[in-house]
């Protein structure tokens, strides 16, 4: 297993490769760090050993839901940067190339059995962060860092994205606007020098930071989609029931019956009750994606996570129907009480 240097934003150390002889050809963990140091004078690209071909597909399994906006703008970015190549979202696990899932890491990384593949097999799979810490911009960035492997280039040193550690290409920005090309030329060269094409951005320099957020289309989550309004799910519950299989909290719902319904969004906090996504208290998260209209539904999940500084805590669940067309509901929600974990 090789595992290709990974930097913490918080921590100037790198951890350096590992290697053994397992099946995994390789995983590669991009990282922002805070601007400790000035970038190279000279820029440059490195070949890297995932090379499937220019066209990509990739589904989003709903772990990494909470990011698809900005797996969105890391694949727009490489499909407007010049390079000939193609990187689309699809809605079907089977027919993807690239998967891409969350998890509560620092980062992201990219990992690949060998294959026939430009050698590798199907599916290549990009774990990215959830963490709520992390800026949207920052994740879009490191998500192009991500999809920059599977297209076939290598870390590298200097002013680039694909420098794991690159103070200069992670941090550009201001409070106003944000580099929405996110990638820099040696980036594409690179790429363009596996199937063709140019460091020929179609891209602003810099995007409004109002643009950034956990949808695709961020100004539609304030326009009421086309056909009417959207209402939230209907009898809505969550409760804790220990004595059953091992996911004591349920959580029951129905869809709203409205042909709009694309998804329904459910968060949970230990204490006050979620009022979005971005909440800082929540700690959990599920989203039903896609949503069925007047669907009965019942999610059914492990042990709730909380701090134990009493004998039971009171959890709040709240609910939103989102429209295909990314408008959200008016909120909904419930509460159930769990005792203190003691193991």
């Amino acid at each position: 297993m090789i595992f290709g240097d990974f930097r913490d934003a918080k921590s100037p150390v790198s951890v350096q490769a590992a290697v053994s002889t397992g099946r995994l050809l390789s995983c590669f963990a991009a990282a922002t760090v805070l601007a400790l140091t000035v970038p190279a004078a000279v820029d440059a690209f490195r070949l890297g050993p995932i090379r499937p071909g220019p066209k990509l597909s990739y589904y989003v399994d709903p772990s990494a839901k909470s990011r698809t906006w900005e797996i969105r703008m890391a694949a727009r970015a490489w499909n407007l940067s010049g390079a000939k190549v193609g990187i689309r979202e699809v809605k079907s696990r089977r027919s993807a190339m690239i998967i891409v899932v969350g998890a509560k890491i620092q980062t992201a990384f990219t990992g690949t059995n060998p294959g026939t593949h430009g050698g590798v097999a199907f599916p290549i799979w990009i774990t990215v962060t959830t963490l709520r810490a992390r800026d949207p911009v920052n994740v879009a960035m490191i998500m192009a860092h991500e999809f920059g492997h599977t297209l076939g280039i290598a870390h590298t040193k200097g002013c680039v994205l694909m420098n794991p550690a690159s103070q200069c290409a992670f941090s550009e920005g201001t409070s106003d606007g944000w580099n929405c090309r996110m990638l820099r030329p040696d980036d594409v060269r690179g790429v363009a020098s596996l199937w063709g094409g140019r460091w020929a951005p179609q891209l602003p320099k810099m995007c409004p930071r109002k643009s950034s957020g956990p949808t695709a289309n961020p100004a539609a989550a304030n326009q009421p989609p086309r056909g009417g309004p959207l209402t939230p799910p209907s009898n809505f519950g969550a409760n804790y029931d220990p004595s059953g299989d091992g996911t004591p909290v349920v959580i029951t719902f129905r869809n709203t019956t409205s042909s709009l319904l694309g998804s329904v969004h459910v968060y949970w906090n230990d204490g006050p009750c979620p009022k979005s996504e971005k909440d800082e208290n929540m700690v959990g998260a599920h989203f039903l994606d896609p949503a069925t209209p007047g669907e009965q539904v019942r999610i059914d999940l492990g042990r709730p996570w909380f701090t134990p500084d009493s004998t039971e805590r009171g959890f709040c669940v709240a609910a939103w129907s989102i429209s295909k067309d990314n408008y959200k509901s008016a909120r909904v929600t419930a509460t159930f009480v769990a005792p203190l974990r003691t193991g």
